[in-house]
Order: C-alpha cells, then structure tokens, then sequence
C-alpha cells in the first residue's frame, strides 16, 4: 500500500497543489495536523482533501478546531476524522492522536493510547501478520523529526509509547525545522514529511 503522508500545511496554496499531484500516485493519504492557520479556510480546504477521492486521515494539531474538523469529516465521505481513533485496513492498524506539540509529557495521551495497546494484543492473538502506524501531531522526543538547532522538543511520552510497543511508523509534525525528515526510534520509523508530503510503500 502506498501512503502519502503530510504534515503542516498551513493553507499553503503550493502545498495543496503539490498534494493534489501526488496523491494520484497514493492509496491512502494521512494528514499530521496544522493544516490550516488558526481554523482558517477550514472547510475549502478540507473539501479539496475530499476531492482528491482517495480515503485522508486527519488528525488536528495546535491551529485547527477538532469540533469543526469533525463534522465536516463526518459530511465529507472521504475524510477520517482520527483524533483517539483506530482504522484497520488490510494488515494496517493505524491509531491518530492529537497530542500536545508543547509538552514533554502528554498525559491524556497515554492514558487514551491504551485503547490501542488492548487492539493490538486482540488482532496478534489472532495471528494477523500486523503492522501499526501511530498518526502524532507531536513529534517523538530525540529524533531528527524534533530538532530545532542543538535541542530537541518533541514529546517523550510519544517517544515511549513507540519504543514500548514497537509501532512501526510515527507519521508526526509540529516541529517546521524537522520537516521532511525520516529517522529511527528503535524499532520505529519516523517520519516528519513537512507541507510537500512524503510517499511509504508499506
């Protein structure tokens, strides 16, 4: 499955352009938050994510609305409003979180994420092969996804859930300085794909 992934967008017009080309290459489009400047042009915006008639996961960061961003998910058919949500698609299980770009620690997030550590020992007892995907507006802590010069800012309460429960992928945000980055937490790929987006054959 191929999977274009964007962070950060801010209304970008370049950007919005730039996803609509490649996302013609995509089965499945995953959006990290701070798509728009403050709630700003909110629903044009979200409409062209809808026509790109491809299935868009969204999450919101620190600038959108997460009251509006779901209902106008919930009216849009090819829009997944993932703040505390769990999609499975094919061997697939992908778990979005709004989490807090401005804190090492997230509490509500680690006790919401749970949720999905009781999925994944559901589906393994199964014996699905599985793959999982966290959706973080917050980039993991010590990675280059959430450097800014010499620091890194990024959430340590991300950073120990990926490194506990080997989850495959973070596709993250927030942080503009580790846009279009890839690194490794571990066993987890992280990924900060930025406004132009990034492309995984997963």
């Amino acid at each position: 499955m191929r999977i274009l992934t964007v962070s950060d967008i801010h209304g970008s017009h370049k950007a919005l352009e730039r996803l609509e080309k490649s996302a013609k290459k995509a089965d499945l489009i995953i959006v990290t938050g701070d798509f728009t400047i403050l709630s700003n042009h909110i629903e044009p915006i979200m409409k062209r994510f809808n026509a790109l008639k491809k299935k868009v996961m969204i999450i919101t960061g620190n600038h959108e609305n997460s009251n509006k961003v779901k209902l106008l998910c919930n009216q849009l058919t090819n829009l997944y409003f993932m703040n505390n949500k769990i999609f499975q698609i094919n061997n697939l299980l992908i778990y979005g979180y709004n989490t807090n770009g401005f804190s090492f620690k997230d509490e509500r997030f680690e006790r919401d994420s749970l949720k999905l550590v009781s999925a994944i020992k559901k589906l393994k007892k199964r014996g699905a092969p599985l793959k999982t995907i966290l959706i973080s507006h917050a980039p993991p802590f010590g990675t280059k996804a959430d450097k800014i010069m010499d620091e890194h800012c990024g959430s340590k309460s991300v950073r120990d859930f990926c490194i506990k429960h080997d989850i495959n992928y973070c596709f993250c945000g927030h942080i503009h300085e580790g846009a279009h980055t890839v690194d490794k937490l571990k066993k987890t790929i992280v990924v900060n794909p930025g406004p132009y987006g990034m492309m995984f054959e997963i």
